[in-house]
């Protein structure tokens, strides 16, 4: 069901706008083909998006692989996935699900804080 859009930056200055974060020189939007979910009604609505979900994961992991950083995003509000429907000309069966933007990073956040293994498994049976 996963589908993309990769975008150059340069070549289509200013799409993003709007966007929570500076982007990086090549966003790849992620999207789903919803004719793949209603040819099985038997799949859960939450697999649609963990589908998406572990696209997105893995090109930010595949990113860092090769030495790149990848900022998995959200889309601000129905303008910006308007504008980006008509833009690529996208089909209503399509849903625009989310995006990373790739490229070098120019900074070196802080480490998140991680809590301790024993406060985060909530039983063991």
């Amino acid at each position: 069901s996963i589908r993309y859009v990769v975008v150059r930056e340069k070549n289509e200055p200013g799409l993003f706008r709007g966007s929570d974060v500076p982007g990086g020189p090549v966003h790849l939007v992620i999207l789903q083909d919803m004719r793949c979910y209603r040819a099985n009604s038997f799949t859960p609505v939450r697999n649609q998006l963990l589908d998406a979900g572990a696209a997105g994961q893995n090109i930010v992991l595949a990113a860092h692989a090769v030495g790149l950083e990848g900022v998995w995003l959200t889309f601000p509000g129905e303008e910006f996935c308007d504008r980006l429907r008509k833009r690529f000309n996208l089909p209503d069966y399509i849903r625009l699900v989310t995006y990373v933007d790739v490229g070098y990073g120019d900074q070196t956040p802080y480490p998140p804080q991680r809590w301790d293994v024993k406060d985060t498994i909530l039983g063991r049976y």
